[in-house]
């Protein structure tokens, strides 16, 4: 329904119908805890006069990009897993793929972000078996082992992309774009032949629709790897201050990154202790501190 907006229908799908604890949505969607208990309370005061029927076509539009972001937010609380104990939920990841093909299945409701999205999630489980290493630490796209990823989930996602190209557009295509920078990932034999330039040109597309400074991070590590660090650097230093980073481990975890792309070893782990003093999971501070530690060897 119209009265109940976005910020307040996620955390409540992602609660009641995905079963989410309030401190993974809270991560998911850079919140405070608190708010995402005000936000369920609200919703459900709302609800309790709702009668439930599929809204009109323009409306429904809008709705199923709720609807797909809360699958896809489930899907990356499985693959990012907020557990320190475990780096990856396998079981929470194919629940999130199972409600995709539910989606996909209904007539009524499916469009290209609702197709594009099942493929962007088979790309991401494609690297599955290469994401963890004898210790059980996640290992970065980089550095991962690609004869270890699943073909037959990488050609899946090149059929289901394709199919989503010919479907009537969604309210935002965000998930196109984002299945577009997967499979451009996923078809690269190796990182240093990843076609950036395209990728790049997705992320700019991306950063258009959702005004995500989280995209715009992602947006500056391509930026990078396409060639301009310098660029990059300065991307994510203005995003520092952004409202929904300010408290964030991610910012200085690139910083630290770039800075090591650049053979700068003082900034790279003054940012890297910054991050890790702001939060992360053991195993994402593992990841920054073998990245970084790889990058500043190749100088």
């Amino acid at each position: 329904r119209e009265d109940i907006t976005p910020d307040n229908r996620l955390p409540f799908i992602l609660k009641n119908v995905c079963g989410l604890r309030i401190a993974a949505i809270a991560r998911a969607l850079l919140i405070p805890e608190a708010t995402v208990k005000k936000r369920l309370l609200r919703t459900k005061e709302k609800l309790r006069q709702h009668s439930f029927d599929l809204p009109v076509e323009e409306q429904l539009l809008r709705a199923m990009d709720s609807v797909h972001t809360a699958v896809y937010l489930v899907f990356n609380e499985g693959f990012h897993s907020s557990d320190s104990k475990h780096a990856v939920n396998t079981l929470l990841c194919q629940e999130a793929i199972g409600m995709g093909k539910l989606l996909v299945d209904e007539p009524k409701v499916v469009n290209r972000d609702t197709v594009a999205l099942l493929a962007l999630m088979h790309c991401h489980m494609s690297r599955l078996n290469a994401r963890l290493d004898k210790e059980g630490y996640l290992v970065p796209i980089d550095r991962q082992d690609r004869n270890l990823w699943d073909g037959a989930y990488i050609h899946s996602a090149m059929v289901l992309l394709a199919q989503a190209a010919d479907l009537r557009e969604g309210a935002s295509n965000r998930f196109f774009h984002e299945a577009c920078i997967a499979l451009t990932h996923s078809q690269a034999p190796t990182f240093a032949s990843t076609n950036w330039p395209v990728i790049v040109a997705h992320y700019r597309e991306l950063e258009c629709i959702t005004q995500s400074p989280v995209v715009a991070l992602n947006a500056a590590i391509a930026q990078a790897y396409a060639g301009d660090v310098d660029t990059a650097i300065t991307k994510v230093n203005a995003l520092l201050e952004h409202k929904a980073l300010v408290r964030s481990h991610m910012p200085p975890a690139i910083l630290a990154h770039l800075h090591a792309m650049k053979g700068d070893k003082v900034r790279a782990y003054h940012y890297a202790d910054t991050s890790k003093s702001l939060g992360g999971t053991p195993s994402e501070q593992h990841i920054m501190m073998a990245q970084i530690a790889a990058l500043l060897d190749a100088h």
